[in-house]
C-alpha cells in the first residue's frame, strides 16, 4: 500500500501532470467540495479558455487506486479519458437561469437531514419538516444534460432574484411534480427490474402510473422518474393521500435514502422500534453516506391526512 503522499500532496501532483497533458488551451485547478451529511470532497478542475463550464473530476476514489499503488501517470492518464470521453462541449445556455420568471419553471426541492447539514444550510435557503430539511435546485435541462445535471439555489441567488423562501417554496411545490413525476413500484417489480439490469435481460418498464397491481407483496418504493432526490415525493402536494386511498391504507414510511422511500402497509406488523433499528442498520452499512437522508420511521395517517415522524 502506498502511503507517501496524503491526498492533498496527491492532488497536487495530479494537477501538475494533467496541466502538462492538457496544454494552454486549459487551466487545471482543485476545489473542496462540500456534498450532502457534511461530507467533503477533493476535486480537480479541468476548464477550457472561453467555456462556460467547467467540469469536476474527483479524486477520492483515484486516491485509492494509488494507495493501492497505481502510478501517478498511470491515474494522470486515466483522469484524461474521464474527462476526453465526458466531452460535453464549451457553452451551456444558463440565461433563463439568471431571471427567476424563467428559472422558476426549472427549480426543484429535495430533501436532506437537518442536524448533519447545519453547515450547509447557512447558505443556502430552506424548509425545516420534522427532522428534514427542504432545499432546492435549478434543473439544467439544456443539451447535453437534459436534467442529469442541477444548481443548488444558494442566499446569493435568492438575493439576486429579489425573492423571499417562502415564494422559492410555494413555486417549488407547483414546479417539481411536474418536472420529476412520482413513481411507485411494488418491491417485486423493483426487483426483479434490478435483476433484469444486472443480468441483461430486458429492463421492466418504468411505471409512470401510480397504479397497483393485487397480489404482491405489500411493500412499496417511492421515487421519481429520474430515481433521483426522490424522496421529496414526500412532499408532492396530495401525493401521500392519493396513493392512501389506492392503497386502502394508513402509509409507514421509512427513508431508503435522498432518492425513494420504503413504503409498508397496515397489513405490516413489524414494531416501529424494529423498523428504526433496520433503517439505522442499512444507512450505516448499505447506503452510501452521501445519500443517507434520515434515521427516522414516518407514518401518514389517511384519516387525519397527517405525517408524522414516529420513531
Amino acid at each position: 500500500m502506498n502511503t507517501s503522499m496524503n491526498l492533498s500532496l496527491f492532488t497536487e501532483e495530479i494537477i501538475l501532470k494533467l496541466q502538462k497533458r492538457m496544454g494552454e488551451a486549459y487551466h487545471v485547478s482543485s476545489t473542496k467540495v462540500k456534498k450532502n451529511n457534511g461530507v467533503e470532497l477533493t476535486g480537480v478542475i479541468i476548464k477550457e479558455k472561453d467555456s462556460n463550464l467547467s467540469p469536476t473530476i474527483y479524486m477520492n476514489d483515484f486516491f485509492g487506486f494509488y494507495q493501492e499503488g497505481m502510478a501517478l501517470n498511470q491515474i494522470a492518464d486515466r483522469i484524461c479519458e474521464v474527462f476526453r470521453s465526458n466531452d460535453i462541449g464549451n457553452q451551456v445556455d444558463m440565461s433563463e437561469f439568471i431571471n427567476y420568471e424563467t428559472a422558476k419553471r426549472k427549480i426543484a426541492f429535495k430533501l436532506i437531514d437537518f442536524e448533519k447539514n447545519r453547515e450547509l444550510l447557512t447558505d443556502v435557503p430552506y424548509k425545516i419538516f420534522m427532522n428534514l430539511a427542504m432545499v432546492f435546485y435549478y434543473v439544467v435541462t439544456e443539451s447535453p444534460f437534459f436534467g442529469s445535471a442541477s444548481v443548488l439555489i444558494r442566499n446569493s441567488h435568492i438575493r439576486a432574484w429579489k425573492i423571499t423562501t417562502e415564494y422559492l417554496y410555494q413555486n417549488a411545490m407547483i414546479s417539481t411534480p411536474l418536472l420529476l413525476p412520482a413513481k411507485l413500484m411494488n418491491i417485486e417489480e423493483m426487483v426483479d427490474k434490478l435483476a433484469g439490469e444486472v443480468g441483461g435481460r430486458e429492463k421492466t418498464p418504468a411505471q409512470e402510473e401510480l397504479s397497483v397491481r393485487p397480489g404482491q407483496i405489500p411493500m412499496y418504493v417511492l421515487t421519481n422518474k429520474k430515481n433521483v432526490h426522490g424522496a421529496a415525493c414526500l412532499f408532492y402536494p396530495g401525493l401521500l393521500p392519493k396513493l392512501a386511498e389506492k392503497l386502502k391504507s394508513n402509509l409507514t414510511i421509512l427513508p431508503s435514502s435522498v432518492h425513494e422511500l420504503i413504503l409498508l402497509t397496515d397489513s405490516d406488523r413489524t414494531p416501529k422500534e424494529e423498523l428504526y433499528q433496520m433503517v439505522c442498520e442499512i444507512n450505516r452499512t448499505q447506503v452510501d453516506e452521501m445519500e443517507v437522508l434520515s434515521d427516522a420511521v414516518y407514518f401518514y395517517d389517511k384519516v387525519r391526512d397527517h405525517l408524522s415522524r414516529i420513531c
